[in-house]
């Protein structure tokens, strides 16, 4: 199997172009059909010198990009945009707590946040990661390493009105009670694993919904270029490596110590 869901690459013709990873969505925006599927697992990925795309999966290039924030924009960007506005219907003004800056999808949610003019939070492991989402546009965070970090960042968010979650775990459960009345729960990953038991009252007499994603529609991809490019988002790249030095770059992001992207460089002829 050849890995990489995510590449940017010049099409036969000599455009440049990038490509949803997303294969076989369906007909309905609202969610993927069963054959859905991605590149990269279970068909052969971006890791290569040629791929063979559908032309329905293909899209020119936002030209203020360079060729690594190309590459490392698809699935995140898609994944960011389909939760904060397709599901977390997110409107300015708003305050939202995007957890786990120093991931690719956190990173640039962060950044398309603060472009709706939303008031952003985060959480995340470490100082360095927390000045870098700061950097982008974040408010204020805590680290979720230590202890009562909920505590903290209620004081210092009087609450929240949007949440964008990949963690899931045991702290999940901390999330409801920093969420506003009426406040989302978007839910696109699970990096900590299964929840805890939930006393649904938390959930039912704030009226809070929690909603799962998964990256999203042609349409959702389309829209995610046009709002990158409107307020020219690029991507945060951490960094790069050869492609013969592929092992090393997977141990690099096996350790948890990026923040944004890993970007793998094909040999060109």
């Amino acid at each position: 199997m050849i890995l990489g869901s995510d590449g940017v690459g010049v099409r036969e013709d000599g455009e440049r172009v990038v490509a949803n990873p997303g294969i076989d969505w369906g007909n309905n925006d609202a969610f993927q059909e069963k054959q859905f599927h991605i590149k990269g697992m279970p068909e052969n990925g971006f890791l290569a010198e040629k791929c063979d795309l559908l032309k329905s999966q293909i899209y020119p290039a936002p030209h203020f990009l360079t060729d690594q924030e190309c590459a490392a924009l698809p699935l995140v960007g898609l994944t960011a945009y389909r939760s904060l506005f397709n599901k977390g219907c997110l409107k300015s003004g708003q305050k939202v707590l995007i957890t786990g800056a120093g991931g690719g999808v956190a990173s640039i949610a962060i950044q398309m946040a603060v472009a709706a003019g939303s008031k952003v939070y985060c959480t995340t492991s470490s100082e360095y990661k927390l000045e870098r989402a700061k950097a982008i546009g974040a408010v204020d965070g805590v680290l979720y390493t230590e202890k009562g970090w909920w505590q903290r960042l209620k004081e210092c968010s009087k609450g929240l009105d949007l949440i964008i979650d990949g963690a899931g775990g045991d702290d999940f459960d901390k999330l409801l009670d920093l969420c506003n009345p009426g406040g989302k729960i978007i839910v696109y990953g699970g990096t900590q694993g299964a929840y805890p038991p939930i006393n649904p009252a938390k959930v039912f007499w704030k009226q809070i919904s929690i909603i799962g994603t998964t990256m999203g529609s042609n349409f959702d991809f389309q829209k995610m270029l046009v709002y990158i490019s409107h307020h020219t988002i690029r991507p945060v790249i951490d960094k790069e490596f050869a492609l013969e030095n592929i092992n090393e770059a997977l141990e690099y992001l096996g350790n948890y110590d990026q923040f944004g992207k890993i970007i793998i460089k094909i040999k060109e002829d």
